[in-house]
């Protein structure tokens, strides 16, 4: 005996950021969202660390949308990169990531990147830590907290 298909759709998942990058992964992996670009402060504290930099951004992004999806699954990023200790921020335009790009090439630099999901007020986060040099790349997850 076969069970009728279920007619429900699934309930899409709510992307917290403007990135194109993020919105094509999704549609990749075929799972249904919608995107609320998150209104967030992205400048770095005096002396933060990268680490708490990245997972500060990924909670405020899920923050500040979760607030106007209640029920729903919101998923949030930001990805640093870090050469030397300095912080590599979004370029501003095409001749600055060639510069960006330049500066990284044959060198030993660190991509961080947190994702934080939250629903009606509990956020859990993880951050993944790629650290690239000659030889290749090496990924790891350093940690996953839920708040």
């Amino acid at each position: 005996m076969t069970t009728p298909a279920s007619t429900s759709t699934p309930t899409p998942i709510v992307l917290a950021s403007g990135s194109p990058r993020r919105r094509q992964l999704l549609e990749m992996l075929r799972i249904p969202h919608r995107v609320v670009a998150p209104d967030v402060d992205e400048s770095r504290r005096d002396a933060e660390a990268p680490e708490r930099y990245v997972v500060r951004l990924a909670h405020a992004k899920a923050r500040a949308v979760v607030e106007c999806a209640p029920g729903e699954v919101v998923l949030a990023a930001d990805t640093t990169v870090v050469l030397a200790g300095e912080l590599f921020g979004k370029p501003a335009d095409a001749d600055d990531a060639v510069t960006m790009l330049s500066r990284l090439q044959g060198r030993t630099h660190e991509v961080m990147t947190a994702v934080a999901v939250a629903r009606d007020g509990r956020i859990e986060h993880a951050l993944l830590l790629e650290i690239f040099t000659d030889g290749g790349v090496g990924t790891k997850l350093v940690r996953s907290r839920a708040r």
